[in-house]
């Protein structure tokens, strides 16, 4: 059972490391191939831009979470730091997360303005730190929460249950004064 000849590209990876990848491996009949040495790194990336889907301007300020957490990342006791599973977005929308494990992961994308959403992405793959997220802007609801005398309620809970589907309901806050609803971060 040998490899057919042909010309190959080898991706090496591991569960506490990120992968390698060698292209042009060619392979004759009767011979084999050498990969050479290789080093692995400490875990993969992911990254590239966030940018509003109407406009496509980059969104700023929106936060990116790996959903698995700590769990994903290369335990790296050399490096002196933890690694942070959520990133926000800098002024051209961009954001990029280090030293994550190989395999497929959840990024949750969040911002205030804009409806959230999650994309899964494998950080051993093409592409993955040249990703383009496109979000859309999300509606507002306005409206004062006053008790039976007219006056402003402060610190109110408001719930927004609904939608197209059960992950669309939302919690909000309304404000010191009591005039607007805030949502929490």
């Amino acid at each position: 059972a040998g490899v057919p000849r042909g010309t190959y590209t080898s991706k090496i990876n591991g569960p506490e490391f990120g992968t390698a990848t060698v292209p042009g491996g060619i392979v004759e009949a009767g011979s084999g191939i050498h990969l050479r040495d290789i080093v692995l790194s400490s875990g993969g990336s992911v990254g590239g831009r966030v940018i509003d889907t109407d406009t496509g301007e980059p969104v700023f300020g929106a936060r990116i979470s790996v959903v698995q957490g700590m769990t994903r990342f290369v335990k790296d006791e050399s490096a002196g730091r933890i690694p942070r599973s959520t990133k926000v977005t800098d002024s051209n929308g961009g954001f990029s997360i280090d030293g994550l494990k190989s395999g497929s992961l959840t990024l949750r994308i969040h911002h205030v303005e804009y409806l959230q959403m999650e994309v899964s992405v494998d950080p051993g793959d093409a592409g993955a730190e040249d990703l383009e997220i496109a979000i859309e802007r999300g509606a507002t609801i306005h409206g004062e929460v006053l008790n039976a005398d007219g006056e402003p309620r402060p610190n109110m809970n408001v719930f927004l249950r609904g939608g197209a589907g059960d992950s669309d309901n939302k919690q909000a806050r309304t404000s010191k004064n009591g005039k607007r609803a805030e949502q929490p971060p």
